[in-house]
């Protein structure tokens, strides 16, 4: 079987006036392919006007050219010249590397979330190499131009943005790693990045944590109970409250023990249940429930992972018209309103961390400074030798 001596390559200059061009070398031969008539594609790059026009166009070109490499049906103008195989496995093209690599997802020890986000990274990965014509491309031409672009398509806001570009790096660690694969370092830490802006979520006052309260408890239940104790054990609401089972409690409703998949640290975390939200636990029978059962639904499957956001989103459209919240005020307040609470009534940094999860209380102290809760006393600052 022969072989080419060079991969498929594009050619493109940022000069228009310039011919493009898919060209690879075979038995000493230099190939050049400028459209798709030899293989029975509609392309043209020289047609388009633009370079993002030519470089989509010539991508299309280059994988029609391997998948015809591939297949061993290449066939020349010159009729007497011998067909071409990709010397390049499929099993090492882009797309092929990246799926199996997904098919790891599962095995490893992730949350629910992170992998379910990078599952949805890894798809929408997949689909922008198929629209670009990238997919049978080798790993290492996914570069950080390319990257760039597949960015892009997540501008809408800087945390947005963001969390793609982590989820994203995170795949090309991972295929970094591989030792089967010959990519060298981690292309997506050179695309660029985005500001985010941080968004405050304001504390409640005491009159307002009892009006609010008041009002969910009467016009949504369930909603009701996740403020609560977002409040009471300064869980998260979206995920670590949404999350929970019957066998997350102890037997009489006063202990949540957290494994490390189940947080959002990674690390297994043990929290009180105050009485007042054991009240409501009892009231709601959550003692009777099945272990696997979770407490919001009281069956083997869990709400959405949009539900809560959905049904304060609704509630909190008549609780502006009430004068019950402000709209900074949103269901993590919440646990922002206690933190306020346990720093001014204990001043006790690393219990706050301690209570409230954090990895250090670096973290902790950030978090009071954006409640505006820790301040910086003119003492505080330097002071001159001898004032």
């Amino acid at each position: 079987m022969n072989t080419i001596n060079s991969i498929p390559k594009v050619y493109l200059s940022e000069d228009l006036q310039k011919r493009c061009f898919v060209y690879f070398s075979y038995q000493g031969k230099r190939h050049r392919i400028y459209n798709g008539k030899e293989l029975g594609l509609s392309c043209n790059p020289a047609g388009e006007t633009t370079i993002e026009g030519r470089q989509r166009e010539l991508n299309r070109l280059l994988e029609a050219t391997r998948a015809a490499m591939q297949a061993g049906r290449w066939q020349f103008v010159d009729q007497t010249s011998t067909p071409v195989v990709l010397s390049v496995p499929v099993e090492m093209m882009a797309g092929s590397v990246i799926k199996r690599q997904q098919e790891q997802f599962d095995k490893q020890d992730w949350s629910v979330p992170y992998l379910r986000d990078m599952n949805r990274v890894t798809n929408e990965l997949l689909a922008f190499l198929a629209t670009e014509g990238l997919a049978h491309s080798l790993l290492e031409e996914i570069t950080k131009k390319v990257l760039n672009r597949f960015l892009d398509n997540y501008r809408s806001s800087g945390r947005y943005y963001m969390n793609k570009r982590r989820n994203l790096s995170a795949l090309f660690y991972r295929l970094a790693q591989d030792e089967e694969l010959t990519l060298t370092g981690n292309p997506v830490r050179n695309t660029h990045p985005m500001k985010t802006k941080e968004t405050l979520n304001e504390a409640y006052t005491p009159e307002q944590l009892t009006g609010v309260l008041a009002y969910l408890e009467v016009n949504h239940p369930n909603l009701y109970l996740c403020a609560l104790m977002t409040y009471g054990t300064l869980l998260r609401p979206h995920r670590e409250i949404r999350l929970l089972r019957r066998k997350d409690f102890d037997a009489g409703l006063n202990v949540i023990t957290l494994t490390g998949s189940a947080t959002k640290s990674g690390r297994i975390r043990k929290v009180p249940v105050p009485e007042y939200i054991r009240q409501v636990l009892i009231r709601r029978r959550v003692d009777a429930l099945e272990p696997d059962a979770f407490i919001f639904t009281s069956i083997a499957k869990p709400v959405n992972a949009d539900y809560f956001t959905t049904a304060w989103s609704r509630q909190k459209q008549t609780m502006l018209k009430l004068g019950l919240v402000q709209p900074d005020q949103t269901l993590y307040s919440f646990r922002h309103s206690a933190a306020v609470y346990c720093y001014t009534d204990r001043q006790n940094l690393r219990l706050l961390q301690q209570i409230m999860g954090h990895s250090t209380p670096d973290v902790t102290t950030k978090y009071l400074r954006s409640l505006g809760v820790m301040e910086v006393n003119p003492d505080d600052m330097p002071r001159l030798p001898g004032s």
